[in-house]
């Protein structure tokens, strides 16, 4: 089976589209990752979708966390489906 991945521009969405997308994301199963999840995890995909940034430092300011755990919420992002890998400039798109 092929993974379809779609780019999104979140100042296209409208709150129910969101809203639709977090409960899509939040069903994807990776069973590759074997950790616990950050109890952030919803809010930091809805700062993410609302802010279209996807980088730690962002994540840092909106949610008011340190640095270390950011970049590990944007990992499991990434680990669960929500984020792709960081490209060639560390930037990382909304799946």
């Amino acid at each position: 089976m092929q993974e379809k991945i779609m780019v999104v521009d979140p100042n296209q969405l409208s709150d129910v589209e969101v809203a639709d997308i977090l409960k899509n994301a939040s069903s994807v199963k990776n069973t590759s990752f074997r950790g616990n999840l950050d109890e952030l995890l919803d809010e930091a995909k809805m700062v993410i979708l609302k802010g279209g940034k996807t980088n730690a430092l962002y994540l840092q300011s909106e949610l008011k966390i340190g640095f270390n755990r950011a970049e590990i919420i944007i990992k499991q992002l990434s680990q669960i489906g929500f984020l792709s890998e960081p490209d060639s400039n560390g930037v990382r798109k909304i799946l």
